[in-house]
């Protein structure tokens, strides 16, 4: 539960409480009002969240549970006696289905489930998934079949702020489908709090130092008619639209949210902004994309890799690769490639005056006995700005599908040098193990001379 205290500053001994009840990827499942007085204490559930694959809409209830917390007990629904048929079926909202002098084969209360129409990202080539207009079934049963009422409808400028509005209760669910809060006006993305009338997240983006090109606060970088952030994250493995095989990382890594585009497109550790233009995550699909993708065949196994990618120990741009781990990788014996975050190596030595006129330097680190030594060995290097000393690590090898930029290979193979040979029988852990890929992204720094 997440509490949002609302304290009466004249009177502390009345206050209310709201908890959100939330599933494991951040979504809102019921909401809880906890008011207290100077009499007694009320726990209250107001709203129940209506899914299929994606948000619907709610259930308004008044549920009264216990006031204790810590042994939550359902007393009844006050939402009308239930124990009184007569009221039922006098009150308006009340339906029943029932053949005469037969018993009752279906009921249910009308006006209480309120359903949301959303321009979606996956259709009609839409991409800002606002909520358009919010709606309810009728809340007379003396009503036509089918007939609903229209409680609310909105048009937004493209950050998000309202426009205008017709309502006749309150919409929580507005931008891009998050809950917005009646009294700042922020919206909840999960990572961070947006603010929709400057455009800008409230808080810096913490993989900040992997967009160095944009604002830390920017919102979609800054282009809302083309792009959707759904949770304030990034975007970043890329898989091939054809097949749904998994290619690789832009320059910042594994996590955030799935790129797909085609696979003569991608190079490892390409710019993000570069692999925002080639491809599209699945929430800037149009409607014909979606559809593509997802009826090629190999949808399953791109939801079951992307949905495991938390599970990998390279998964985190802080993930560093040891000599420990990167030998236990290999004992496993699955040969899966592994991606390190370029910033995350040392390169003990090297200054920007080693590299040549065409920006190239290779070196082997084994004989200083650094961990870049022990796991790499030799690395290439090219100098991308010889004033600020980055530098990208690795070198296009045309065996890894397609333009495979690799670090390194991981294996304990001979090749007739007998010093390096040496090394290689001196470092080569016990037992059989599964020679790997070391792939990179972003980049390392050298000292500038």
């Amino acid at each position: 539960m997440i509490p949002k205290d609302g304290i009466t500053p004249k009177n502390e001994t009345f206050w209310t409480k709201t908890y959100y009840i939330r599933d494991a990827a951040g979504n809102p499942l019921t909401h809880y009002t906890q008011t207290m007085s100077t009499i007694t204490t009320h726990l209250t559930q107001t709203f129940v969240d209506i899914y299929n694959a994606a948000r619907l809409g709610a259930a308004s209830l008044v549920r009264e549970v216990s006031a204790e917390l810590s042994n939550i007990t359902f007393v009844g629904a006050q939402v009308y006696d239930s124990s009184v048929i007569d009221q039922r079926i006098a009150s308006a909202n009340y339906w029943l289905s029932q053949l005469p002098g037969e018993p009752a084969v279906h009921e249910r209360w009308l006006g209480f489930k309120q359903y949301e129409l959303s321009n979606h990202p996956a259709r009609a080539g839409q991409c800002l998934g606002n909520t358009r207009v919010t709606f309810k079934d009728a809340t007379s049963r003396t009503a036509a079949d089918h007939q609903f009422d229209v409680v609310s409808m909105h048009d937004y400028y493209p950050f998000g702020k309202v426009l205008r509005a017709f309502t006749q209760e309150s919409e929580r669910y507005l931008t891009t489908q998050h809950p917005r809060d009646s009294e700042t006006d922020w919206d909840y993305r999960g990572a961070r709090f947006y603010d929709s009338d400057i455009g800008r997240f409230l808080g810096v983006d913490p993989l900040a130092h992997m967009r160095s090109w944009v604002s830390p606060y920017n919102f979609v970088q800054n282009n809302p008619i083309n792009r959707v952030d759904p949770t304030g994250a990034l975007d970043n493995p890329i898989y091939d639209k054809e097949t749904s095989e998994f290619l690789g990382t832009d320059e910042n890594g594994l996590e955030g949210d799935a790129i797909i585009m085609d696979k003569y497109d991608f190079e490892q550790g390409m710019s993000h902004e570069d692999a925002m233009e080639k491809g599209n995550t699945l929430d800037n699909m149009s409607m014909e994309q979606a559809m593509s993708f997802a009826n090629n065949g190999f949808f399953g196994s791109f939801l079951n890799h992307y949905n495991s990618l938390p599970d990998r120990i390279d998964y985190s741009s802080d993930f560093i690769l040891t000599k420990e781990i990167a030998d236990k990788h290999w004992q496993g014996g699955t040969g899966e490639h592994l991606f390190v975050n370029s910033a995350n190596i040392d390169l003990p030595g090297v200054t920007t005056e080693d590299f040549n006129s065409d920006g190239f330097y290779s070196k082997n680190f084994i004989w200083g006995m650094s961990n870049t030594g022990k796991v790499f060995g030799t690395l290439d290097m090219t100098l991308l700005d010889p004033k600020t000393g980055s530098v990208k690590l690795g070198y296009i090898n045309p065996n890894v599908s397609p333009n495979g930029l690799v670090m390194d290979r991981y294996n304990f193979d001979y090749d007739g040098r007998k010093m390096r040979d040496f090394a290689t029988w001196v470092g080569k852990p016990s037992g059989k193990g599964e020679d790997f890929d070391i792939h990179g992204y972003g980049v390392s720094t050298v000292p500038v001379k």
